[in-house]
């Protein structure tokens, strides 16, 4: 039953169908992050998704950005840019309620800087303090 596609809810409920899965009851592949309820597999689902569709830079892109000195001139500290390396390198199905809390907060920030004007370089060769902070959000524009 189990295979690339499990109806996790159902396999939550059903004890019958426990024993053919995962030791937990769960397909690896579809399962929501530990302590998640069967209610909040679609949120998790979704906020996997829209994260990955909100950010344009990859784990090494970030990290190469977290070493230029213009990362350091608009964001208040390095928490954005360390939340997201994190989220980046962690597999999916390793999510846990923390990250997908982080992810939405990457994706709100993203789509309202998005909507900001960039003004003037931050400081000769950076870019605005709007790119940077979308930059340090893993977002490149």
């Amino acid at each position: 039953m189990c295979g690339n596609v499990c109806d996790w809810s159902r396999a939550q409920t059903d004890r019958s169908m426990r024993k053919a899965h995962t030791p937990l009851g769960l397909c690896a592949k579809t399962a929501p992050p530990k302590g998640y309820k069967s209610q909040h597999r679609d949120t998790f689902m979704d906020t996997y998704k829209r994260y990955k569709k909100a950010i344009n830079m990859s784990y090494s892109q970030l990290k190469r950005w977290e070493e230029n000195p213009c990362s350091r001139k608009a964001s208040l500290n390095r928490a954005p840019i360390k939340r997201n390396l994190r989220l980046l390198s962690k597999p999916r199905s390793e999510w846990n309620k923390r990250d997908v809390r982080d992810a939405n907060k990457t994706i709100s920030f993203i789509s309202r800087m998005k909507k900001v004007k960039p003004g003037k370089p931050a400081s000769k060769g950076c870019p605005s303090k709007r790119d940077i902070s979308l930059k340090n959000w893993a977002y490149s524009p």
